[in-house]
């Protein structure tokens, strides 16, 4: 009876502080790189010139210790097809965005399971090369910003992340182009 009584307590204990051997190992790191890739979906206008597309992207991340907030310098690029009312006639072509991000992230809870919140603000080269002869390749440089929510999920040493946000390119100031707006969704690792 002994022994199923402290059998039933260390089951007990091992439930009750698993998850803050995980917030500890997930906290461990104040300094982490993530990689990762997934689809980029155009939205609202940008549906008429983009079709999804791929990204991919590395950010190096700050914990700030016991506060649930992070700091994130991000490296992103998305890659569409355009439509053919946004090419020339005679070919296609291929919209790209390269951008620099700086983010913060707002941890919802701690554990091995970690939603967060992330909105940041950053540049965007925005490149448009078309597929057609004599049809110049575009590139100009843009601002923009970007939020959504993420989930980490931590397994022992292993820490995966998925994340969504709405990426809003701005025109650029007195040009007659429009914003240029996507969602990505990205699943990766962190290091």
């Amino acid at each position: 009876m002994n022994r199923s009584v402290a059998a039933i307590a260390a089951t007990l204990a091992s439930l009750a502080f698993g998850p803050l051997v995980a917030r500890a190992q997930v906290d461990a790191r104040a300094v982490s790189f993530g990689i990762g890739g997934g689809t980029s979906i155009p939205v609202r206008d940008s549906r008429t010139a983009y079709r999804s597309g791929f990204n991919g992207g590395a950010f190096l991340r700050l914990d700030m210790g016991t506060l649930p907030l992070s700091l994130r310098a991000d490296c992103v690029y998305q890659n569409f097809e355009l439509r053919p009312a946004a090419s020339p006639p005679s070919g296609t072509g291929t919209g790209t965005l390269l951008g620099g991000l700086g983010d913060a992230l707002v941890y919802m809870r701690r554990g091995g399971v970690r939603p967060y919140l992330i909105a940041g603000l950053g540049a965007y080269a925005v490149r448009t090369e078309f597929d057609a002869d004599n049809v110049p390749t575009r590139t100009e440089t843009r601002l923009g910003a970007h939020g959504g929510a993420g989930l980490l999920l931590t397994f022992g040493s292993l820490v995966l992340y998925a994340e969504s946000t709405l990426d809003h390119v701005a025109p650029r100031a007195g040009t007659a182009g429009s914003a240029i707006q996507v969602v990505p969704v990205t699943v990766g690792v962190i290091f």
